[in-house]
């Protein structure tokens, strides 16, 4: 049997997501098939007037629409999708391309276990707070951990820190689909 056609039985038959996984995993040459599917990927995540049984991806209405959250951007964003393929995957493709434009790059693996670092300050001195794990700011000369902290007055600070100084000659897993 020919690789498309065992494909396209796979996905075109099913709406399944284990179904996309597993024709991805058949050989390099199925999934090149299914990477080169035109998934819509230009659907960023909302905050607010969320549609919560509206599918953002194929523009139809749907009670069992899913959430794919994400606060990687400076707010917590929401993509409603079907629970079919290809939303999901759109809804991660969309996902991942709004963190790009934001100068983000999300990870496969977070970079850290927890989320406290201690923070070097531009006079010397030195600060607790916390970073996000799972995204690095990307930069032309690097990646940077976005960290932030509570001033004695009461303000947060935020500041961006080469990954370098937390985790030196580290090559960052970066996720794509």
């Amino acid at each position: 049997m020919e690789i498309h056609v065992a494909v396209n039985i796979l996905l075109d038959y099913s709406n399944d997501f284990t179904r996309w996984t597993s024709a991805r995993l058949l050989n390099r040459e199925a999934k090149c098939i299914v990477d080169a599917k035109k998934y819509k990927k230009e659907c960023y995540g909302r905050s607010t007037f969320l549609r919560t049984e509206w599918c953002s991806i194929c523009d139809k209405p749907n009670p069992k629409a899913m959430w794919q959250r994400y606060d990687e951007v400076g707010r917590t964003s929401f993509i409603t999708h079907c629970p079919t393929w290809f939303c999901r995957v759109s809804a991660l493709h969309s996902m991942i391309a709004h963190c790009r434009v934001n100068e983000r790059v999300l990870l496969r693996v977070p970079w850290k276990q927890n989320t406290q670092v201690v923070i070097p300050r531009s006079d010397g001195s030195k600060s607790y707070g916390h970073c996000k794990v799972n995204s690095l700011v990307v930069r032309t000369n690097g990646y940077y951990v976005e960290t932030k902290w509570h001033e004695d007055d009461g303000q947060t600070s935020v500041k961006l820190i080469p990954l370098t100084y937390y985790c030196a000659k580290i090559e960052p897993k970066i996720m794509s689909i």
